[in-house]
């Protein structure tokens, strides 16, 4: 009753004393750990230990059997003083004896609005990271978690903070964590205010097709960079780090684009990269960036990327797989992979060319077929811009018996007779 009450202006709990627009609840009584284990309260018993080894961790991904069940303490959204972005929730997690500090990661929104995720619920942890802060407070970034049973409106225990109890986690001392990149606030702002075309759509560029937004993961970290730090898978990007190397092969590259409205002008190119583990990004370079970077970036062969800013990805204009996107700025750090890129190797799967019709429009496809016929390069101004713009079409047959007509535009319009 208290919880519901707390929801709604309407009503006033009993004992509680109003603090501006909402109240305050008086302070619940705890419930000791011996009456968790008790028969009656087999659905609110904590993982044991569980805070104490989370923050030894860097990441589900160390022990992927490993599935906590703990309480929060504290569930409190965060002012944003740009009042702009996603809702962003600080957490505690409590296992009875210890608490740690966390975040829950955006996609966990919807747990929060549905009361799943709330002060005192008791759920499991499915999957998660551990961020080292820059003043080297360890945050748990809590990315799956699902309720592990009514919410005792209580708390279990008499927890301590794990940062004041030496629990440097019971596998041994934290793990090393790279020294941060830096990130520059004001870089890549888009002009275009929206996704853009990548290398795909109007613009020509790369096959691979469209897939899901993957979930955040931590991801394995198989290998290091030259500078001696571990490589983060792309699938292994969130919003909560910004230390991370990617090792991955340039699929498609845009040509330069440039751009005038009313906050000024300039020049962009964008490309698609894909990591050994099969997952692609879009990345974007703007102004300085292109005059840095776009000669020295070639397709089909393999980097190692730090420095960039993420966003969420905008998927009308998004074919990757990354929920993200990645734009790069003049202080970037990009260099070419000796190593080779065997171990990188873009997946598909191909549509038949008789099966087309029964995609929905705007979907992204691939398909395998034979270029039977290349028309002419061909200029038509856009009505939107009043831009002229090159487009040449291909005639592609596969073996459906069926054939198909693709448009190519830009660069690669100009370059089809040649290429095709």
């Amino acid at each position: 009753l208290g919880q519901q009450q707390t929801r709604s202006k309407t009503f006033r709990p009993v004992g509680g004393r109003e603090e501006g627009n909402s109240y305050r609840l008086p302070r619940t009584p705890t419930l000791t750990e011996s009456e968790a284990s008790s028969p009656a309260q087999n659905n609110m018993s904590l993982t044991h230990s569980s805070i104490q080894r989370i923050y030894g961790m860097s990441g589900s991904s160390d022990d992927q059997s490993f599935v906590p069940t703990v309480q929060l303490l504290s569930c409190k959204r965060i002012a944003n003083k740009s009042g702009g972005g996603d809702e962003r929730y600080k957490v505690i997690l409590s296992d009875g004896t210890h608490f740690c500090s966390g975040m829950c990661a955006t996609q966990l929104n919807h747990l929060v609005h549905a009361g799943v995720l709330a002060q005192d619920a008791v759920i499991r942890v499915t999957e998660f990271i551990v961020n080292v802060m820059g003043s080297g407070q360890r945050i748990c970034i809590v990315l799956g978690a699902e309720s592990a049973g009514p919410n005792p409106g209580c708390r279990i225990g008499s927890p301590n903070d794990i940062t004041k109890g030496g629990g440097a986690g019971a596998g041994g001392p934290a793990p090393v964590q790279p020294k941060p990149q830096p990130m520059y606030a004001g870089a890549g702002a888009n002009p275009y205010g929206g996704g853009g075309n990548g290398g795909g759509g109007m613009y020509g560029g790369g096959g691979g097709g469209h897939r899901p937004p993957a979930a955040a993961s931590s991801g394995p970290t198989v290998r290091t960079a030259p500078g001696g730090q571990p490589i983060t898978p792309i699938s292994g990007l969130n919003m909560y780090s910004n230390r991370w190397v990617i090792r991955a092969k340039v699929v498609s590259k845009s040509g330069v684009r440039t751009w005038s409205n009313a906050k000024g002008e300039g020049q962009l190119f964008s490309m698609e990269i894909l990591d050994s583990a099969g997952t692609d990004v879009k990345c974007t370079f703007f102004k300085e960036a292109v005059d840095k970077f776009y000669n020295f970036i070639e397709e089909d062969r393999v980097y190692t990327f730090s420095g960039g800013r993420l966003k969420v990805a905008n998927m009308q204009y998004n074919k990757c797989k990354s929920q993200f996107e990645i734009t790069f700025d003049q202080n970037s750090t990009i260099e070419l992979d000796q190593g080779g890129g065997d171990d990188i190797r873009a997946s598909y799967d191909f549509v038949k060319v008789a099966d087309v019709e029964r995609s929905q429009p705007n979907d992204y496809i691939d398909i395998l077929g034979v270029v039977k016929a290349v028309g002419e390069p061909a200029t038509i101004v856009s009505k939107k811009s009043g831009k002229e713009l090159t487009k040449c079409e291909l005639t592609v047959e596969d073996d459906s018996g069926a054939e198909i007509t693709l448009t190519m535009w830009g660069d690669t319009a100009n370059k089809a007779r040649e290429r095709f």
